[in-house]
């Protein structure tokens, strides 16, 4: 199913763009500190 009009070029520009529109949907928080809303681990029930 290769379009010979898409030349590896376009592909990468079409990968591109899309990272791009994935990451301006994702949130601006960093995931390595996590914040008060999103703790590292989910508290369980104690056993």
């Amino acid at each position: 199913m290769y379009d010979p009009k898409y030349n590896s070029k376009t592909l990468v520009l079409s990968c591109l763009s899309f990272l791009e529109k994935t990451i301006d949907v994702l949130p601006l928080k960093p995931s390595i500190s996590p914040g008060p809303d999103m703790p590292l681990e989910d508290p369980g029930p104690d056993e």
